[in-house]
């Protein structure tokens, strides 16, 4: 059976987890159509001999995916609400034996989760931290985690121009029924996000930085950037804005 560490039954959110605690079941309508990284990060694990980590495991739509390849998955999240809906979905595809969930902090993950081969922070996390000093700690966190030679491999956004123009401020249908508002601060790079379904609005806080910025941040935890895509299908990391892929290893290893 999957396993939910104790807080997470007594329905208290762990840091930075309020927000998904509220969309609850909300998350995977709002998220249907999020599909581009799964093959990724089921052919980053390809080969892999031992657990599979995954930080901010959501509702399982990377882990179930994995653990179906056969890998053993420990996943990590904020909102005990993200935490039963992975459960249930593993408990559904006949992999809960292979999926371990527990309910924590990206900056400080139990030590216990490691030590792992590969460590995945998929669909950008780490936007939610606040400050460097948070995704310092947050990099360092993963970064103990990691077996010799392991890897660390997550992704994060950057907006285009073009994506402030024509999203600020204006609420967009993002799926049936679920509609998405930005307020992009392009001075404080921050993004006030607000979904509304079912006559709730649920805002939340991101922050995102330059893939420049990333590196660094990365080589000041300890890792060492191995690779690094424009997107999941494995073109290069150009310094040009949207989704950057990283995969890390330790800077010692």
């Amino acid at each position: 059976m999957s396993r939910v560490s104790a807080p997470s039954e007594t329905g208290l959110a762990a840091p930075g987890g309020d927000a998904y605690e509220a969309l609850g079941a909300l998350y995977d309508v709002w998220c249907e159509s999020v599909v581009e990284d799964l093959d990724f990060y089921v052919e980053a694990c390809a080969g892999v001999d031992g657990p599979v980590v995954e930080l901010g495991v959501g509702s399982g739509r990377v882990a179930v995916p994995l653990a179906l390849a056969g890998h053993h998955v420990r996943g990590l999240d904020a909102s005990p609400a993200m935490l039963a809906l992975a459960r249930t979905r593993a408990e559904d595809a006949g992999v809960a034996q292979l999926i371990e969930l527990s309910l924590g902090d990206l900056t400080a993950p139990p030590a216990a989760l490691g030590p792992a081969p590969r460590v995945l922070v998929p669909f950008r996390p780490y936007l939610h931290l606040a400050g460097d000093g948070e995704r310092l700690r947050a990099l360092r966190a993963a970064r103990g985690l990691l077996a010799p030679e392991g890897r660390l491999i997550f992704d994060v956004f950057e907006p285009t121009a073009a994506d402030v123009r024509k999203t600020h401020d204006r609420w967009i249908e993002r799926e049936a029924g679920i509609w998405e508002r930005a307020r992009w601060n392009a001075s404080e790079r921050t993004i006030e996000l607000a979904v509304r379904a079912r006559g709730r609005i649920v805002e939340m806080r991101l922050e995102w930085r330059s893939s420049d910025e990333w590196r660094a941040l990365c080589a000041q935890a300890g890792l060492k950037v191995v690779a690094a895509y424009r997107g999941f299908d494995g073109a290069p990391l150009d310094g040009l804005p949207g989704d950057h892929v990283f995969v890390c290893e330790r800077a010692d290893s």
